[in-house]
């Protein structure tokens, strides 16, 4: 690799304005005029599924950092399903279509006690929300957000399944291998076959960069894994020269070996590289079900 050099000012984290990164924000930030409140059926589907199978406890339903989705009430119909937001016209749509909803932070709301948490793309830690769900109850997560890896490494909480849609887009109950969930691809044909994941590079997108530094197309993992290498060295020293300069910085710049996104330029061009290789198993699109112990 030659001719790649250090670009730009220091990478910063980035700072949320909301607790989900729900993709009904984004239709919520550009029509908040026309917000309405509506299921999703893919959703619906996977938590009927759960349902089904498990068959829990479900007196009380806390679904916070959801946005504008119903989904749980469409499959917990006699439960008492609550709803919690900080976005107002989010709430205000969740009202008029008859459940209960409540403007707060899911980090200061009190919802008692909780049978089944449903936490998807939550901007903040699952510890506050999951408190809140008794011995023996049950929170369904994603892991766009690293939601379901928290929870998998906190000890608290036994990871029952994964359900996930297979490559004929169906659905399935998935309980072997779990440990899979976790574990990154390590052989050139995973990488290939796993499906596209948006919290994951893929791997064309990793062999068009490949090709691009390298001039070859092949290897594509080891070579890929050497170029985040280098991108990550390359932020340790611009870090330490930053904080030299500018100490108060500290505390927004981003950690190497954490972030998601490292910036790369080589022969003048900027690269992008997504830190996170997709996983033997999961995608953050599927529902992790845990069961609190």
């Amino acid at each position: 690799m030659k001719n790649s050099e250090n670009f730009g000012p220091p990478q910063v984290e980035t700072k949320f304005d909301s607790e989900s990164s729900n993709p009904n924000r984004t239709e919520l930030q550009q029509n908040p005029e026309s917000v309405e409140a509506k299921p999703r059926p893919d959703l619906v589907a996977k938590y009927s599924l759960f349902k089904e199978k498990l068959q829990p406890k479900a007196d009380v339903v806390y679904h916070p950092c959801g946005a504008n989705d119903i989904s749980p009430s469409e499959v917990f119909p006699d439960s008492r399903v609550i709803y919690v937001d900080i976005d107002e016209k989010a709430i205000e749509a969740l009202k008029e279509s008859g459940v209960e909803a409540h403007v707060a932070s899911a980090l200061n709301f009190d919802p008692g006690n909780v049978d089944v948490l449903i936490l998807l793309n939550p901007n903040i830690s699952p510890d506050v929300p999951a408190s809140h769900v008794i011995q023996g109850g049950f929170i369904l997560s994603n892991d766009h957000q690293n939601t379901a890896s928290h929870l998998y490494r906190n000890g608290g909480y036994e990871l029952k399944a994964v359900i996930r849609d297979s490559r004929d887009q169906k659905i399935i109950y998935d309980t072997e291998n779990l440990e899979d969930c976790w574990k990154e691809v390590d052989t050139e044909e995973e990488f290939k076959n796993t499906p596209l994941d948006l919290s994951s590079v893929n791997y064309e997108t990793a062999a068009s960069i490949v090709e691009q530094i390298t001039g070859k197309r092949e290897n594509v993992l080891a070579e890929y894994k050497k170029i985040v290498e280098m991108a990550r060295e390359r932020l340790r020293r611009q870090n330490t020269k930053t904080l030299a300069e500018t100490p108060e910085l500290a505390n927004f710049l981003s950690d190497p070996d954490k972030t998601n996104e490292l910036v790369f330029k080589h022969d003048q061009k900027i690269f992008i590289l997504g830190t996170n290789l997709p996983k033997k198993k999961s995608t953050g699109n599927d529902i992790f079900v845990f069961q609190k112990k």
